[in-house]
């Protein structure tokens, strides 16, 4: 299960499990969730053929006119649920047909931030291929190497750091990627952040 720091991103869901006087300690993060979640039944179809890893279909559709870029009420569109999934063949024919790089949900979550959360290393290098930025922010700050943290997903941290990602950067809270790696008792990204320097 991942785990996810409360945060502006966060605060709907929490609103929402605490009116119900109810929090589900294995609940999926609040990012997953408005991934699975669609209200928009064209987002629904993406999801699924990408879940499933049906190119057939997802060429059919784009070549049908579906819109790579439709997003739904949260702003979730088709290449959050690719990137996340490490489809990186549905990223391709996404953005070969226009899907924007740098749209992102409603808390600032882009493609990077999705891809770095589950630990999709090759989906990140191709979205940095493609022109998406390593250190775009979220609402609460946060860029992508954050998420690789807080996902403790040692590899996603090495390979945004070596591509240059800011490991200084400081989010809303003035906290550090170094900080949430000691508040997540990370003790490999700690280690690896030391050797490149960074306290």
């Amino acid at each position: 299960m991942y785990t996810v720091r409360f945060s502006l991103l966060a605060l709907p869901f929490l609103l929402m499990t605490f009116s119900t006087g109810t929090v589900l300690a294995d609940h999926p993060p609040f990012a997953t969730a408005v991934l699975e979640y669609s209200d928009n039944p064209v987002n629904r179809k993406f999801y699924a053929v990408i879940t499933q890893n049906d190119l057939k279909a997802l060429k059919a559709m784009l070549a049908a006119g579906a819109n790579p870029n439709v997003s739904d009420s949260k702003r979730v569109s088709p290449i959050h649920y690719a990137a996340h999934l490490g489809n990186v063949d549905a990223l391709k024919m996404l953005v070969e047909k226009g899907a924007y790089l740098h749209t992102s949900v409603f808390g600032g979550w882009s493609a990077m931030h999705y891809a770095a959360f589950a630990g999709r290393v090759d989906a990140g290098k191709y979205l940095a291929s493609a022109g998406a930025l390593l250190d775009s922010e979220d609402a609460g700050g946060e860029t992508p190497l954050f998420y690789a943290i807080e996902g403790g997903n040692l590899a996603m941290v090495q390979w945004l750091v070596e591509q240059g990602a800011d490991a200084r950067h400081a989010n809303n809270k003035g906290e550090t990627p170094m900080a949430v790696a000691v508040e997540k008792n990370q003790a490999e990204i700690i280690a690896y952040l030391k050797t490149r320097g960074v306290q």
